[in-house]
């Protein structure tokens, strides 16, 4: 990897990170995810909600019972523990609770791990408030300019796919004229049509994780029929869904329902609405979506406070 210019986070986002030492115990972790580039975001017109402070703590099975209890020891509520996998990386997941003050917190063996995109690989250390941006990101992130930091090769493609979509619906990102980003969409879908695990991570985790993300960043697209039309060009939600194809769901009617989508839920039943009237496919479309049942639901009573 290529030498770097040190960068450190302002005197206003050390204080954040300042808060969830005290908050939490934990001394010396990185802040990743949104929370790094979220300012710039804004600055580019772009908002999503920032619910909880993304974590990454160095360590391994020892760490994660260590980081347990110092969160339990400082009012936290453990909401999740598990096994996690990055880049099929064996890693854990903490999720934790205080009042309004959420956690998701990874655990990793090496910082190198996270980050499948240049956009995820900016990183925030406590107590140095060091900013590690190993593929100048920040800079990227300004032109818009999404690079795959990984092969398709290496991650789960359900996640990775999940993952792209996602960032590719904030960020408004023409995908399918990047001809990069296309290629590299179009080898995700293959590895999808491909992936058989039985492992529960790889193989149901990783489905309900990319079925509903997938749908979401339909949701968050600024223009969701073009959106829509580039997942089908690259074969991504022909890969998700093998019963959505150009002819059948997404008619004019269709498409304007999901225009005036609200919540994921809103997506699934126009598109349950579209395959009525074919039984066969309907059957499959609905198994899928009983997967992702439950985050439908979570989704719709958030919307709900809003």
């Amino acid at each position: 990897m290529k030498t770097i210019k040190i960068k450190t986070i302002n005197k206003r986002d050390f204080q954040r990170l300042n808060r969830i030492h005290k908050e939490s115990g934990v001394s010396n972790f990185w802040i990743i995810g949104s929370t790094t580039y979220r300012k710039i975001a804004m600055d580019m017109g772009f908002y999503f909600k920032h619910n909880d402070y993304d974590m990454a703590i160095i360590g391994g099975f020892k760490k994660n019972n260590n980081i347990l209890k110092i969160l339990k020891e400082n009012g936290f509520f453990i909401t999740k523990d598990r096994i996690y996998y990055v880049k099929f990386n064996k890693a854990y997941q903490i999720m934790a609770k205080k009042g309004k003050f959420l956690l998701d917190i990874v655990i990793v063996k090496n910082i190198s791990h996270l980050g499948h995109f240049n956009w995820e690989s900016i990183f925030w250390h406590f107590p140095s408030g060091l900013i590690y941006d190993p593929f100048d990101a920040l800079d990227a992130l300004r032109k818009k300019e999404l690079i795959p930091t990984i092969s398709a090769a290496e991650e789960n493609p359900f996640i990775l796919a999940s993952r792209f979509a996602k960032l590719c619906a904030r960020f408004d990102v023409d995908f399918y004229k990047d001809k990069r980003l296309f290629n590299f969409a179009k080898n995700i879908s293959e590895r999808v049509n491909k992936w058989n695990s039985k492992n529960f991570f790889h193989g149901i985790y990783a489905k309900e994780h990319s079925y509903f993300n997938t749908l979401q960043s339909i949701l968050i697209a600024k223009k969701r029929r073009r959106f829509i039309l580039d997942l089908q060009k690259t074969k991504l939600l022909q890969a998700m869904f093998p019963e959505i194809n150009k002819y059948v769901p997404f008619k004019p009617g269709v498409i304007k329902k999901i225009e005036k989508a609200k919540n994921v839920k809103d997506i699934v039943l126009a598109i349950e609405f579209s395959i009525g009237e074919f039984p066969g496919m309907f059957k499959k479309i609905k198994k899928r979506f009983e997967i992702i049942s439950d985050r439908l639901e979570e989704d719709n009573i958030k919307n709900k406070r809003i």
